[in-house]
Order: C-alpha cells, then structure tokens, then sequence
C-alpha cells in the first residue's frame, strides 16, 4: 500500500513537472513571439519614418531648387528691367543733348557727317536731302559742296545733293532720297539710335554688371 501511495505521488510529480515544462515553453514561446511582433513593429515604423524622411529630403531638395530657380528668374527680370531702365535714360540724354546742340557751332559738322553718311548709304548721283524745320538753317550752298568734294574724293562717289526747303521732318536729323523718291537712307536721330542699340546695350551690360549681381 505504502509503494503504491509512493508510486502514485511519483506519477503526480512528473505530470506537474511536464505542465511546468510545458507552461514555461508556451511562455518562452508567446515572450519569442511577442519579441519578433515588436522587433517586426519596430523595424516598420523605422521603415516608415525612412520613407518618410526621404520623401521629406526629396520635397525639401524640390522646393530648394524651386527657390533657386525663382531666385534666378526674379534675380534676371530685375537686371533685365534696370538695364531697360539705364538704357532709356541713357536714349533720353543722348536726345536731349542732341537737340541742345542744334544751336551750338559744332553741330554743323554733326550734320555734314550725318549728310556725307546718307549719301554714302543711298549711293545715289543725284540726292535730296530732307531735315527738321530747325535744322535747315544750318545747311548752306558751301557745306553741301563740301560733302559733294569729299565723296568724290574718299567714296569716287560723284553726287549732285539738294536740300528740300518745302517738306521737312518731325524728328532730328537728316533722310536722303532718291529723286524719284523710290530709294531713301534715314540717318534720323531716332533711326541712328536704333541702329546703335545693340553696341548700347552692350556697354550699359558691362558697365552695371559688378553692381547687380
């Protein structure tokens, strides 16, 4: 009786001992588990916040080179604008000089080079010249034969010029026509201007490029 009491004690034993084993590895096993979901959940949000991260460089170099770029733009449109600005001015004064010194002695030499160019341009025997109402005045029978001289002189150019005392110009300057009126060069002070604008705005370029960078 006595060994079969031992015995059964014994039998009790091992099975609780095998429970005990048994409920320690389902532990271990949930504690391995729970472990690899968090490890698992862990390296997600890192995933994410990577992701996330990135994105937020790329958006950041986006938005960075969009800045620049409107820098850049801005940075151009504002040179280009006070460029304009220096080159009308700049147009303005040239103008105004000139009309102040239609009544200073220099400017018949003006005119007679502005006259000997038209004729070099029309390249005609026979030329009329047309001017301003001011600037007729200023132009005798020994200036126009002394333009005649000298292109026949330095252009072997042979021409008989004659000034139009009936029509006259709005503008500052001089035009030589044709006598048929067909062919006519404009040496205005306007059209003068335009020819020289790009050799203008160069300048202007070089003169304002230290001081808007």
């Amino acid at each position: 009786m006595e060994a079969y009491e031992k015995g059964k004690e014994l039998i009790v034993k091992e099975i609780i001992e095998d429970a005990q084993k048994e409920a320690d590895r389902l532990v271990e096993d949930a504690k391995k588990r729970a472990e690899e979901k968090i490890m698992f959940a862990k390296n997600q949000a890192e995933s994410i916040v990577n992701e996330a991260k990135k994105k937020a460089e790329e958006q950041i170099n986006i938005l960075q080179k969009r800045y620049v770029s409107f820098i850049e733009l801005e940075t151009k449109k504002r040179r280009m604008k006070l460029r304009e600005n220096v080159f009308n001015m700049v147009i303005e004064k040239v103008k105004q000089r000139l009309r102040k010194m239609i009544n200073e002695p220099e400017y018949r030499s003006i005119l007679k080079r502005w006259i000997y160019e038209a004729a070099v341009g029309l390249y005609e025997n026979e030329a009329i010249i047309r001017t301003s109402n001011e600037e007729i005045n200023l132009i005798d029978g020994k200036i126009l034969k002394d333009i005649e001289e000298k292109l026949k002189e330095n252009e072997k150019l042979e021409v008989k010029l004659k000034l139009d005392s009936k029509k006259f110009l709005k503008g500052q300057g001089v035009i030589l026509f044709s006598l048929d009126g067909k062919r006519a060069f404009n040496n205005e002070v306007s059209t003068r201007i335009l020819r020289k604008q790009r050799e203008i705005h160069g300048i202007i370029y070089d003169a304002l490029l230290d001081k808007i960078e």
